[in-house]
């Protein structure tokens, strides 16, 4: 949350190494669309939802060997 501290009126504009951090990790997942599959019938998912005063999101997700992969119908 570095980013969005940053913003904020009664703090002071400061770039500190998090922020920086922060903002190369975003620049990667902006550039690095997910791959999204169709889920198997039968297949366990994860709803994953995500609520703040400013915005809801939710993501659906499949548990692979491989780590966690979106999916999409």
């Amino acid at each position: 949350m570095p980013l969005f501290k940053l913003l904020r009126k009664e703090s002071a504009f400061e770039w500190t190494k998090e922020c920086e951090e922060a903002l190369q990790h975003l620049k990667r997942a902006l550039s690095e669309p997910p791959i999204l599959t169709r889920p198997n019938e039968g297949e366990t998912l994860y709803l994953y939802i995500a609520v703040a005063s400013e915005a809801i999101s939710a993501v659906l997700i499949r548990e692979t060997e491989q780590g966690q992969n979106q999916c999409t119908s």
